[in-house]
């Protein structure tokens, strides 16, 4: 990966989603909170996993003046903060079934869903086994609750597993239903964090490819948007966390982000991968890295969208053998107007047990952040 490609720069803010609700109703939680689209598009560098393709361009679209929350959400203040409402923040997102009668409508709808490459089962002649199903009937649905021999009652059958089943009926248009009454929760190191949902309801595409048809422990999400307030018990079944209205959503598992990243060449590429898979585990370990303050999110921009951090750590060991001990974020005392944050990394030597210090500044004052230098040694002043 080459770290001076800038990725996208026509990345504009979406419009919300449009509340099918009464519009002498209060204003939803993000318009409460007065929270605004940033119209500037990132000018950094380019991420590992826009080149493998994982990034979604996004074309052209007039902004709307709607709400993030369609689903009746309380008009809540944020808590105050000197932060700004922005999220960028790495998890797993998952669907949640809001109710029992949802519940029952997937099952229904995944009914006979083949395994991945199966393709679907036949009759007659090459016909569709559920047209074939329904010429028997004479072209009538099957009743509700009725089975065929040898199947639960409104169980996935062909073989696919659960989230297969799930993931091929969500890729249907028909069945978008579903997918805009699911709750979307992004997880981060096990816990429930936030409900996402997108600020434009064409993005709901987004979501529905977080669902992998397997188990994946390496699997990722990064959520960029806006936060909101706290969602309404009634909203996902006593469930209550922030709402999220993303404008980007990427997903990709570990091993395709290590395996973009370009290794020096002083460093044999089996060692590299093995030194920026410990500091992508060091920087996703920080505790309470919810992706809400600009210290995290520099950080989560870095881990995702900037190489130079692996490069560094992978020379530092196998040049000195020195390993990544402290990482410390800043606000930049000569930016006393903007967002601009300092992010200093140390590294000790085994042998000697001198510390080095290397920082670069990244200006997180808007929904995207970006790198404002980079990385260079550091050396820092005694005052005391």
């Amino acid at each position: 990966m080459q770290s001076d490609i800038n990725p996208q720069s026509d990345i504009n803010p979406q419009s919300d989603i449009n509340p099918q609700t009464d519009s002498s109703a209060q204003p939803p939680p993000l318009v409460q909170a007065g929270i605004t689209a940033s119209a500037d598009a990132p000018q950094d560098i380019q991420a590992p996993m826009v080149m493998a393709g994982a990034m979604r361009g996004q074309d052209d679209r007039p902004v709307r003046t709607v709400a993030a929350a369609q689903y009746d959400a309380p008009v809540l203040q944020p808590q105050a903060s000197s932060d700004p409402p922005f999220v960028f923040a790495i998890g797993k997102i998952n669907p949640h079934i809001p109710s029992a009668a949802l519940e029952r409508e997937i099952r229904r709808v995944t009914r006979g869903v083949p395994p991945p490459g199966a393709g679907a089962p036949t009759g007659e002649a090459g016909e569709p086994a559920r047209e074939a199903r329904e010429r028997g009937r004479g072209g009538r649905e099957p009743a509700r609750g009725t089975t065929e021999p040898g199947r639960g009652a409104d169980q996935p059958a062909g073989g696919a597993t659960v989230l297969q089943a799930l993931r091929a009926a969500l890729s249907e248009r028909r069945n978008r239903y579903i997918a805009r009454q699911l709750c979307w929760v992004l997880n981060i190191r096990g816990f429930d964090t936030y409900f996402v949902l997108p600020r434009d309801p064409r993005d709901l595409d987004l979501l529905i490819d977080s669902v992998r048809g397997i188990y994946e422990p390496g699997a990722m999400d990064v959520v960029v948007g806006l936060r909101g307030s706290l969602a309404p018990p009634t909203y996902c079944n006593g469930l209550v966390l922030p709402l999220v209205a993303f404008d980007q959503v990427w997903s990709f598992d570990r091993d395709s982000l290590i395996g973009e990243l370009t290794p020096p060449p002083s460093v044999p590429e089996p060692q590299f991968r093995e030194h920026a898979s410990a500091v992508l585990e060091y920087i996703l370990q920080i505790a309470d890295n919810a992706g809400a303050t600009d210290e995290h999110r520099a950080l989560n921009y870095l881990a995702v969208r900037y190489d130079g951090v692996y490069r560094l750590a992978a020379e530092q060991s196998y040049t000195r053998d020195a390993f990544l001990s402290q990482v410390l974020v800043r606000r930049d005392p000569l930016s006393t107007t903007s967002g601009v944050v300092r992010v200093i990394f140390g590294f000790v030597s085994r042998e000697t047990d001198v510390t080095e210090w290397f920082s670069l500044k990244v200006e997180v004052g808007g929904e995207w952040p970006f790198l404002v230098t980079r990385l260079s040694p550091y050396f820092a002043v005694d005052t005391g």
